[in-house]
């Protein structure tokens, strides 16, 4: 569905975010969600507000924002407020008053504007084995399944998303009856990650369902929804069916506090939660946990992406973890801001090695008009390029992190991660930068072979005193199979 636009105001507000909550009074403040943290008011049905902030240096969306008024009709499909039970919903829709907030230090290092060269990056050192959660549903769930998503797909765009490799569709679009965006989902054998219907117990059947999803970007300092509340429905929808996984997205940034009273009614204080022991209560919440950050967009390292994964996997145990990609300028008013087929098959493929084990498509435009897909053909032709290799690989990729015998060693700005199947040990190593590399070692351990197959590309290399030399074109990427 595209929204017919109103009006512009001004306004400053913190973040800007991806998609919409409920409906609440008029004058209510609410949220539109996945681009962070924000705040905009609802005006009487049909006219609902979006809004764009501007990131700020601290890592965090600041700063003057356009709101839009747009048409999206009277019926609205919530992701957050909807997967919350009644009793919540009524603790939740009253405006949240945040007082004045800290400067952040982000862990994150933004450049002034975005370009197309990224931040040189250390070279990867191996990381523990990752173990899938000891959970035989989870297990079975992504044994031969890598979940490829487009956030809040239309019905309508739902078959344009398949032939681009996309095999999953996360959140029901605003203005959408959920019946039909289901059904859409069956007929297209796509899967899905949305919350339960209002009564969970007859959603019980529903085997395209991935997980149900909790509130959207629950830790932002903005609307923040309690984590005992995100805690209390895991538990709830857990009694209801003890098989459903349960989903998270967080805000990537990673550097959210609790706002609740008890924590912060006096603004930030030294022993507010926030870091590890703050996310980690949210995280306890479900069983599949995701983060969403968009270096391109915001003039970020493409590194960020990686640093993301990694801090959530370290948070996470066991629990498996996925990633947003951005596939468009989300604000066409700064023309700077436009991913490049490199930087969006970097951004993959730094959280594949990384670990993640899904990926989802942020692809909407939000200023200065709205778009559910605004995705450029170019990176429509990388994006599909990719999907497939990636589905190709799916019983690899979805093997052990890093196993144990064998290893990988790579100078910076390239990265490395590997995997052992049946049909052999998998190297993958990326060119996180926009210069061409020639004549890179990666040195091997526990391989014997004296050739690698580079997969996908027609070719072998020699392994000569267990090193490959090979050249790399920017943000280029192989992948080595070598014989077991």
């Amino acid at each position: 569905m595209r929204s017919r636009w109103a009006r512009s105001l001004r306004c400053g507000i913190s973040r800007a975010d991806k998609r919409t909550q409920r409906a609440p009074a008029a004058g209510r403040t609410c949220r539109l969600r996945r681009l962070g943290t924000i705040s905009f008011r609802l005006a009487p049905a049909p006219l609902r507000s979006f809004t764009h902030c501007v990131p700020g240096n601290e890592g965090v969306m600041r700063g003057n924002c356009t709101i839009i008024q747009a048409l999206v009709g009277a019926t609205v499909i919530a992701w957050g407020m909807a997967a919350l039970t009644p009793a919540v919903q009524a603790a939740t829709q009253p405006s949240i008053q945040v007082t004045p907030r800290p400067t952040l230090t982000s862990t994150l290092t933004p450049t002034p504007r975005p370009t197309a060269t990224s931040t040189p990056m250390p070279t990867l050192t191996p990381i523990p084995t990752a173990t899938p959660t000891p959970t035989s549903t989870l297990s079975a769930t992504l044994t031969n399944f890598f979940p490829i998503g487009v956030w809040l797909p239309p019905v309508g765009d739902f078959t344009k998303w398949k032939s681009r490799g996309v095999n999953t569709v996360v959140g029901v679009p605003w203005g959408t009856k959920e019946a039909d965006w289901t059904a859409q989902a069956r007929t297209q054998n796509m899967r899905m990650i949305r919350p339960p219907i209002s009564s969970p117990s007859a959603d019980i059947t529903e085997s395209s369902v991935l997980a149900w999803a909790q509130p959207d970007e629950p830790d932002g300092t903005t609307n923040q929804v309690p984590y005992a509340t995100i805690q209390s429905q895991y538990n709830k929808w857990k009694s209801i069916d003890p098989n459903r996984l349960v989903y998270i997205n967080l805000i990537g940034d990673l550097n959210q506090y609790d706002t609740g009273p008890s924590q912060c009614k006096a603004g930030y204080q030294p022993t507010c939660q926030s870091g590890r022991t703050f996310y980690q209560k949210h995280i306890e919440g479900a069983d599949w946990i995701s983060g969403d950050i968009y270096p391109v967009n915001r003039g970020l390292s493409l590194s960020s992406v990686s640093e993301m994964v990694d801090k959530l996997r370290a948070w996470s145990g066991t629990k498996p973890v996925f990633a947003f990609i951005e596939s468009a300028d989300y604000d066409t008013t700064d023309a700077t801001r436009v991913i490049t087929p490199g930087q969006l098959r970097a951004e993959i493929w730094a959280a594949i090695i990384h670990g993640v084990r899904g990926i989802w498509y942020f692809p909407e435009q939000l200023s200065p008009s709205f778009a559910f897909d605004a995705t450029p053909s170019n990176i429509i032709t990388e994006m599909t390029n990719q999907n497939n290799i990636v589905t190709s690989l799916t019983s690899v990729l979805q093997g052990p992190i890093n196993p144990g015998g064998i290893s990988a060693t790579v100078a910076s700005p390239l990265e490395t991660a590997w995997r052992s199947d049946t049909s052999g040990n998998y190297f993958f190593v990326l060119n996180m930068s926009n210069s061409s590399l020639n004549a890179q070692s990666i040195t091997l351990s526990g391989v014997t072979a004296t050739t690698a197959t580079v997969y996908q590309e027609n070719r072998t290399v020699p392994i000569s005193g267990g090193t490959i030399t090979d050249n790399f074109g920017p943000y280029a990427v192989h992948i080595y199979r070598v014989s077991r």
